[in-house]
């Protein structure tokens, strides 16, 4: 888990570690952000094709990683709990 590499933890409000379904839930609202920036992306460019090179299908891959991992820091340095978190009753903190 790319959190763990980073020294955070997803907690409940008890501070416990959080259950999977919350930390599924989170995740999911998190990956949404990258994913439909990244839906819109290729439809604005009009490369909507199931026959994309390898290299195209790389670059977007590595994007959404990167966006991806980019929220999850900025979601730990706001000190407050954002979209994600109160969607699922979670916090992120460090390990």
């Amino acid at each position: 888990m790319i959190l763990r590499l980073f020294g955070l933890a997803v907690v409940n409000k008890r501070g416990e570690l959080a259950s999977g379904l919350r930390v599924f839930i989170r995740m999911f609202a998190t990956g949404s952000t990258p994913a439909c920036v990244l839906i819109l992306l290729w439809t604005w460019r009009g490369e909507v094709s199931a026959l994309w090179p390898i290299e195209t299908v790389q670059r977007f891959s590595a994007a959404g990683t990167v966006i991806t991992v980019c929220l999850a820091i900025v979601i730990y340095r706001s000190r407050r709990r954002l979209f994600s978190d109160r969607f699922a009753g979670t916090y992120l903190v460090a390990r």
